[in-house]
């Protein structure tokens, strides 16, 4: 049975490669259920926007149960070098880190052990004394649906290999743009945290079961 991910990516694919992708986004964006029954274009239409409520229930409720032991594994599994492959001991917590994020516990997991002990002490203490400005945090589900959509529309519209171009999330005006997957990574891990900002390339995360950084994406330049 053809997964919903794989039904959306080729129908609106179609749509897009027939009507334009903006033209396509209006008319989902805007459906109300009216449709569901009806033929041509509205029907695709229709099946569209119902796919995308289906998959972001999904979305949500398997970020809902996303632990910290999945999201740690992500960032390992991103790692580059032995000495940043595996869990590392810093501060007291089990921490992992692929150069681009960094995960802390103060309860350990069941993870492999680093090649080294990479040096992120000098990235978490800057970040606790710079990191001033508070973030207000997407939910998790409708970030994880963001994610997984993102990846359908990527695969129909470029094709399998753009499936992995990451997703970005925007805070908005004075509000740093990172990658949508890391930081979902970082919410699967602390669901509780609160987060700031430094105000230039770093966001610090803080929960009761330990604390992250992560940095920001450099913004496109306009014009």
């Amino acid at each position: 049975m053809l997964a919903k991910e794989a039904i959306y990516r080729a129908v609106y694919g179609y749509l897009v490669s027939e009507d334009g992708k903006e033209s396509v986004d209006a008319a989902i964006s805007g459906w109300d259920g009216a449709d569901a029954l009806g033929e041509g274009r509205a029907a695709l239409t229709g099946l569209c926007a119902r796919l995308r409520e289906d998959m972001a229930e999904e979305a949500a409720g398997k970020a809902g149960r996303e632990g910290a032991l999945r999201a740690m594994k992500a960032v390992i599994k991103n790692a580059r070098g032995d000495a940043f492959r595996g869990a590392f001991m810093h501060g007291g917590m089990q921490c992992v880190s692929d150069g681009y994020r960094a995960i802390c516990l103060r309860e350990p997991l069941g993870l492999p052990e680093a090649g080294g002990a990479p040096a992120i002490g000098d990235a978490v203490e800057g970040a606790r004394l710079g990191c001033t400005r508070p973030l207000e945090l997407p939910g998790i589900g409708e970030l994880a649906a963001s994610v997984a959509l993102h990846r359908a529309e990527m695969k129909a519209r470029h094709g399998k290999r753009w499936a992995s171009f990451p997703a970005s999330h925007d805070f908005g005006e004075g509000g740093p743009l990172v990658n949508a997957q890391y930081l979902l990574d970082i919410m699967g891990a602390l669901p509780d945290a609160s987060a700031a900002w430094d105000g230039l390339h770093t966001v610090l995360f803080e929960a009761a079961a330990g604390e992250a950084v992560l940095m920001a994406c450099p913004r496109p330049q306009e014009g």
